[in-house]
């Protein structure tokens, strides 16, 4: 006999109820967040259930960690979305009450209900687990790159402003090189122009840029600022500029761990076949979309798991037959994952003739830009399932002659040939 625990978390410990058979849901001592309690929970719930054959342990979205540690300390573990548990909290409940308690006792009932219930889970296979932690220092990296360029921006923006404005991209070594030796208007005032050149010599500086520059650097003048305010102000400049360089060497080498941890999978070269998917895309796809095990089950299974395949909302039908109601987006995909389909989407319709051609169409139907990328992705997914599923390259030809065939309207100006 089963017997099933919700499992309501924290960061540090967890509430816990558990049942067994039809007995209501009790109430049982949870456990702190080390593999140790967790053991020994698990060990305290056979005490109190001793017929059980099974621990079933359903635990809410949010905490991989809980639930490694409960799946590795025998306890067969479900993982259930948020939504889906607070839905179902309300549909057994109408009060409106909510406690940690009354959370892990919804949890239960929505074990028991084969219906509700959703899949064992498993942890990661090694390489997914690299890529997926890899992948997080990524976007952490990125974020504080971001946050720094706003800050350095910022501040060049109210002390130097005519060279911020000159100043389009704040990640370049040239614009480093010259705001380490330029950093207030005071230096720019000892500078001159056969020393900028000589300073931005070898710098990959376009000359037209060096020019305006140089202009700006004549211009803007600060006649307060004195020597100790200006070395003040050029440590302050000197500080954001050397976060920005040391977060663009960790996120580089982050680059290189990504590109080696998956650079022999078949898959990942198939799906750089495809024009405008490169590196990144291509881990993206990976992480979010493709099992490294086995091909997805039908077309559209990749689509619905990056949210790129839509939502109906709706019921019965008009005069006319047609249903009523609407189509939105899917909601429960993980949000990184529907960026990716939008990424997906942009770079395909900069890429692809065809993906061209369907954007076009999109924009004459009045479609938002938005809208549209996800239709284009939905479609690329269906191509890449195909690809994974027969470990075959791009085919771009192939796809335009099929569309084709089918006699869609917007790909008979398309060209197989300029593809």
């Amino acid at each position: 006999m089963e017997v099933y625990v919700g499992v309501d978390w924290s960061a540090r410990e967890v509430v816990c109820s558990s049942a067994q058979g039809d007995e209501p849901p009790r109430r049982i001592t949870g456990a702190k967040r080390t593999f140790a309690d967790v053991q020994e929970f698990i060990e305290r719930v056979g005490l109190r259930h001793p017929n059980a054959e099974e621990v079933h342990v359903i635990i809410e979205a949010g905490a991989s960690g809980w639930a490694e540690m409960f799946h590795h300390a025998g306890a067969i573990t479900h993982v259930v979305d948020p939504k889906q548990a607070k839905a179902f909290g309300e549909s057994v409940c109408s009060s409106g009450a909510k406690d940690d308690g009354r959370d892990s006792a919804t949890l239960v009932e929505m074990g028991r209900s084969p219906r509700h219930r959703p899949a064992v889970w498993s942890p990661d296979i090694e390489l997914r687990a690299q890529l997926c932690e890899l992948a997080a220092v990524h976007e952490m990296l990125t974020k504080n790159i971001v946050t720094a360029q706003q800050r350095l921006r910022s501040h060049l923006r109210e002390r130097f402003p005519e060279l911020e404005a000159v100043l389009k991209d704040l990640t370049l070594r040239w614009v480093h090189r010259l705001l380490r030796t330029v950093p207030t208007p005071r230096h720019a005032q000892e500078m001159t122009k056969a020393a900028l050149r000589a300073l931005m010599a070898r710098s990959g500086v376009h000359t037209k840029t060096l020019d305006r520059i140089w202009v700006v650097l004549q211009e803007d003048t600060a006649p307060w600022l004195t020597e100790g305010l200006a070395e003040a102000q050029a440590t302050h400049v000197n500080a954001l500029v050397g976060q920005i360089e040391v977060l663009g060497l960790q996120l580089a080498a982050v680059d290189q761990q990504l590109d080696e941890l998956t650079a022999d999978l078949d898959l990942r070269k198939n799906l750089e076949t495809v024009g405008g998917i490169g590196t990144k895309m291509a881990n993206r796809l990976l992480r979010f979309a493709f099992d490294f095990e086995r091909a997805p089950e039908h077309r559209d299974a990749v689509g619905i798991q990056l949210g790129a395949c839509p939502v109906f909302r709706g019921s019965g039908k008009t005069r006319s037959g047609k249903l009523k109601g609407n189509v939105v987006m899917r909601r429960t995909a993980n949000h990184r994952a529907r960026a990716t389909t939008y990424l997906l989407g942009r770079l395909a319709s900069q890429q692809l003739d065809w993906a061209k051609a369907m954007y076009k169409d999109a924009m004459g139907r009045r479609q938002a830009p938005a809208h549209a990328y996800r239709r284009i992705a939905r479609s690329l997914l269906r191509i890449l399932t195909a690809m994974a599923r027969d470990g075959l390259a791009y085919d771009n030809d192939r796809y335009v002659a099929a569309l084709k065939a089918k006699g869609v309207g917007w790909a008979d100006d398309i060209s197989p040939a300029a593809a």
